[in-house]
């Protein structure tokens, strides 16, 4: 049996401590690109759930300007403004408290769905992917369906029986209705 030399053992030592250190970065990398995956997921589907409640506030907002119109022929707004001031009547309506903005562009840009010269509806102007699968999107059933695909459109046959209120959620196309999560 031969006696070890010291500096044959420090070296030993020295790679089997920087092998260690290689392995612990990259498990440690590997971590923080899941951490970031998830994260980035979470953000996402908070922005698609504020965007479809947002659309949805404004897609009501135009059913209650349209079911408050003063006379018997039914009428959309010119302008998302007009759904914070309808002064169409005596007194002063907001079917809208604020104008929101779209969640994934940071700003109230929404492309209009305008009919007759009158706002139908609108949508999202971001080309983001989606990850929520919703009915009636522009693109069903295509390989990538966008958040702009999604349309909240008000659609005067959902409208309640009794003439007041504003539109009801339905499955129509171009309504946007989600059919999973």
């Amino acid at each position: 049996e031969r006696p070890m030399r010291s500096g044959s053992a420090r070296r030993s030592a020295r790679g089997f401590t920087y092998l260690w250190l290689m392995f612990v970065l990259a498990a440690g990398g590997a971590m923080l690109a899941a951490a970031g995956q998830s994260w980035s997921t979470a953000m996402q589907r908070e922005r698609e759930a504020e965007l479809w409640f947002r659309g949805k506030q404004i897609e009501r907002a135009i059913g209650a300007y349209w079911e408050s119109s003063p006379d018997a022929a039914k009428q959309y707004p010119r302008a998302l403004q007009d759904l914070l001031e309808d002064r169409r009547g005596p007194a002063v309506r907001r079917h809208l408290r604020k104008l929101y903005t779209d969640p994934f562009t940071g700003k109230a840009d929404w492309e209009l769905i305008i009919e007759g010269g009158f706002v139908r509806g609108v949508r999202s102007r971001s080309k983001a992917v989606a990850m929520r699968v919703v009915e009636g999107a522009r693109n069903e059933g295509a390989a990538q369906v966008l958040v702009s695909d999604w349309t909240f459109v008000h659609d005067p046959s959902l409208a309640p029986a009794s003439g007041a209120g504003a539109s009801r959620t339905g499955s129509s196309p171009g309504i946007a209705t989600p059919t999973n999560e």
